[in-house]
């Protein structure tokens, strides 16, 4: 399923709306906007897209590995380090429990189903 014509379609309209943002970012500082919060925001965004759009390979297989847990403790965090800074280091410390718990878990698992974990 990674190499389907949707995940293809799907990269490349990534990278098409991230070239879009910083080219209306560019713009809009060009144009002296005075709303320097929506150029700076469609200025990330934009960059963020574009490097998702170049990552999008490797994002495919690092889907296979990392767990949902990790996965979801991970955007909870970058929500957090957004919206409340100075909690940044309490949730980092949450997270990477959350993270470590559930790798482990999953390593645990796996090596038991291979028969490598004696009981």
């Amino acid at each position: 399923m990674p190499n389907s014509h949707q995940m293809i379609v799907q990269r490349h309209l990534c990278g098409f709306i991230g070239l879009l943002l910083v080219l209306m970012a560019v713009v809009l500082y060009g144009g002296g906007a005075s709303n320097a919060v929506i150029v700076s925001g469609s200025l990330r965004a934009g960059a963020l897209l574009m490097v998702t759009w170049l990552a999008w390979p490797k994002l495919l297989q690092w889907r296979h590995v990392i767990p949902r847990v990790a996965l979801v403790a991970s955007i909870i965090l970058g929500v957090i380090l957004v919206a409340r800074p100075s909690w940044g280091k309490i949730a980092a410390v949450v997270a990477a429990v959350t993270i470590g718990c559930s790798l482990t878990g999953r390593w645990l698992s796996t090596w038991s189903q291979n028969g490598q974990l004696r009981k």
